[in-house]
């Protein structure tokens, strides 16, 4: 090749210089360029790092959220179990309750729960968002309250009034007789059961839109 022995010169003269302290002169105005090259270089690495890092945080806020989230779920969910439990246990009796009983069995299973539950719907409150926050206040302690009490209302009043038939009937009738063949028993029968139902489908609606709720997080 023809411009080998320049190629080769060149070198040599690096070479020499490198071994014997020449020193090369760069222009001012290069070491300038590769100067402000370098500052502009780290100022977008930094400008990345700070991105990346706003990211992570964000997405971090966002992880501990729905995991709060999940747990104040979870607290509600146990608390409507143990509350249709309770709630079955005291205001569902088969002979009906007088007034001020019915109205102390109707409350007294809210109140075991209501410190957890209000605690728990409170704090969800203020993370959840958008449709969550929609589905989360059909959960609101007292609307739930408000959905039991006509079925337990209308369950109770059936109750006392089958009650109140049986202590009156002839025994004949009751022991010679069909349900179908006394139609005030048979009434107060189907209405209680179709409310007893309608309790259960309260608890079990509000438990579902928890579940919901959980699983779009």
């Amino acid at each position: 090749m023809k411009n080998t022995p320049i190629v080769v010169s060149v070198l040599a003269l690096v070479l020499v210089g490198m071994l014997f302290g020449l020193n090369f002169q760069v222009s001012e105005s290069a070491v300038t360029f590769f100067n402000a090259m370098g500052t502009t270089l780290s100022g977008i690495g930094a400008a990345a790092a700070a991105y990346i890092s706003y990211l992570s945080i964000g997405q971090w806020k966002e992880q501990s959220k729905h995991s709060l989230l999940y747990e104040y779920l979870s607290t509600i969910e146990t608390s409507l179990k143990i509350y249709e439990k309770e709630f079955i246990e005291k205001a569902i009796t088969q002979d009906g309750l007088p007034v001020s009983k019915a109205l102390r069995a109707f409350a007294e299973p809210e109140s075991i729960i209501r410190n957890d539950y209000f605690d728990a719907y409170q704090k969800a409150s203020e993370i959840a968002d958008g449709e969550k926050l929609e589905k989360l206040e059909s959960l609101e302690l007292y609307k739930l309250k408000s959905r039991l009490f006509y079925p337990f209302d209308r369950y109770n009043t059936a109750a006392c009034k089958s009650k109140r038939f049986i202590d009156n009937a002839p025994e004949e009738l009751l022991n010679e007789k069909t349900l179908d063949e006394v139609p005030e028993l048979h009434e107060c029968s189907v209405t209680m059961f179709h409310n007893v139902l309608e309790i259960r489908e309260v608890f079990d609606d509000a438990i579902k839109t928890v579940r919901d709720i959980r699983a779009s997080l």
